[in-house]
């Protein structure tokens, strides 16, 4: 090997060891910087000389910058990250419907429910005095003030839900702008050379982190370097800088949908905190309508039972018992017809009741299917003329109903918000079964505690308390499987973070033996032009 062959391998050596010594610093720089990968100097050999007497090193020079990257592990912290959060969101919705229906403090609907059918009991024992019958009303007015506080905290909970996802949304679609934009310069960086854009992939990676607190999403990453992401079936962000943004509308009945493309994904999007949102927002069997559903159930078969005991009495006056509370009226909406509507929707038949929600979903002209919300059933059936008749309730339509239109039927509906006590006298208490023992009868105060531990079939075989008793269970169950969930979730999370900060984490032992491994070596190839160059001084002497 020549002088000038060796003045060019030491500077190879020095070249490399500095380009090493940049990727080193670069590392502990970005120690603490959220989403950053250490990269690592890969270091090969550069081709040989070959010459008559044999092959001779021309030195080294840096191969490429490898990005310390695991992408089972981060996939799977993906997936994670998708359900923590929605388990996060699930946790605090579901702990803030638990305390509004504030049952565990003995304050709340089931106390009153149970004081007011103690109140008859007390009645049933002196009927002939004003004042427990004061107390009967009273009572009666305290289960209506409860169910509307509770029907209040869940409207409350249900607008910061309607108000939360459109951010979500927003969100959401700027994280997938973004996505698509380092789609493009991740593919352009890449274009004739082996060397990929580290810090562009480190960025898109952190994006995607962000997404996967929001929705829940896979990806599929073509030979450039770009992915695609799909949410719903749906092509989020596609190849080509193309992005496809979530919407939302609220529909009729208040529930949430999503599109993407024009095409409805609401029922895919599961994961993530807008997954949670409209779940919360949206079941009837797990969310925020199961536990308004129930509620108003409870009020409903109340104010209907109580009613039809008291006005099968007489009060202290001889006179036929009437309403106690505010009769129950039955509540539809027009979820999408521009034919047809209802033009009444009247109570034929109060003992019939079943204080069941059902969607009437027009088929044709006149077949349906009589969808039941809570139970998620169906029945096919014809109108009889342009009515349908169920659970006592009798609905008309008019104009022409079209296969597809919905339309919402419920019973409960208004049954807290219009519950009114009609008593305004305590007189008017009808604790007697007939005028002739007034003013010491109390057959239909008997009757009325025996409504207080009556199993009701259309209450799921359970009585009044017992069925509302199972609706706050129910949610109870729902908030402790959420909270144990999410306690599971994060400490699953925080496993695979650890594991891929092992794998992928900067470490400042390893990376200060690095700095004084490539140090030395630059050192030393410094050290061989120092030689090299006192050589040539000399080779250059003695030729003069």
């Amino acid at each position: 090997m020549g002088l000038s062959a060796l003045m060019s391998v030491a500077n190879s050596a020095l070249t490399s060891m500095g380009q090493a010594l940049d990727v080193t610093g670069n590392n502990i720089a970005n120690v603490n910087t959220p989403g950053y990968c250490q990269q690592n100097a890969i270091l090969q050999v550069n081709n040989p000389s070959v010459a008559t007497g044999g092959a001779s090193g021309t030195g080294v020079n840096m191969a490429v910058v490898q990005r310390q990257f695991d992408s089972f592990t981060q996939t799977q912290m993906l997936l994670e990250q998708q359900n923590n959060a929605r388990q996060t969101t699930l946790q605090s919705t579901y702990s803030q419907v638990e305390d509004a229906m504030n049952d565990q403090t003995g304050t709340g609907l089931s106390a009153a429910i149970t004081s007011f059918f103690n109140a008859w009991q007390d009645l049933s024992t002196n009927p002939q005095t004003p004042e427990q019958r004061t107390t009967v009303i009273a009572d009666g007015q305290n289960i209506l003030t409860q169910a509307q506080q509770i029907e209040s905290q869940f409207t409350n909970i249900s607008d910061s839900i309607n108000k939360a996802v459109p951010d979500v949304v927003k969100q959401v679609n700027t994280l997938a702008s973004q996505i698509s934009s380092y789609n493009v310069s991740i593919a352009q960086a890449q274009t004739g050379t082996t060397q990929q854009p580290n810090d562009l992939l480190d960025q898109r990676q952190n994006a995607l982190t962000q997404l996967a607190g929001l929705v829940n999403f896979n990806t599929v990453e073509d030979k450039s370097g770009a992915i695609t992401v799909i949410v719903g079936d749906r092509n989020l962000v596609g190849l080509g800088n193309i992005v496809n943004p979530i919407s939302m509308r609220q529909q009729a009945d208040g529930k949430i949908q999503l599109n993407i493309d024009g095409i409805d994904v609401t029922s895919k999007v599961t994961g993530g905190k807008l997954g949670a949102d409209v779940e919360m927002k949206n079941s009837a069997q797990s969310g925020l309508p199961a536990a308004i559903a129930g509620l108003r159930s409870t009020v409903a078969a109340i104010t209907n039972m109580v009613n039809s005991v008291q006005t099968n009495g007489y009060d202290l006056k001889g006179k036929a018992g009437s309403n106690f509370f505010n009769p129950l009226s039955i509540s539809t909406l027009n979820e999408n017809s521009s034919t047809a509507s209802v033009s009444s929707a009247i109570i034929v038949d109060n003992s019939a009741l079943t204080y069941k929600e059902y969607e009437v979903r027009f088929t044709g002209n006149s077949n349906y299917q009589l969808y039941d919300i809570k139970n998620n059933t169906s029945a096919n059936g014809t109108l009889s003329g342009n009515s349908l008749t169920v659970d006592g309730m009798q609905i008309t339509f008019a104009g022409t109903p079209k296969a597809g239109d919905v339309f919402k039927v419920s019973p409960i509906a208004s049954a807290i918000n219009n519950g009114k006590v009609l008593l305004t006298d305590p007189t008017q208490v009808a604790a007697a079964s007939s005028p002739s023992v007034i003013p010491g009868g109390n057959g239909n105060a008997l009757a009325m505690v025996a409504l207080g531990t009556q199993v009701n079939s259309v209450l799921s075989q359970s009585t009044i308390s017992q069925y509302y008793a199972s609706v706050v269970t129910t949610i109870g169950n729902y908030a402790a499987s959420a909270n144990d969930n999410l306690t599971f979730s994060t400490n699953v999370l925080s496993q695979l973070k650890q594991q891929n900060a092992a794998i992928s984490g900067v470490s400042l032992d390893e990376q200060a033996m690095n700095l004084v491994q490539y140090q030395k070596s630059y050192e030393a190839a410094a050290q061989i032009i120092n030689v090299t160059s006192t050589l040539l001084d000399t080779v250059i002497g003695l030729v003069r």
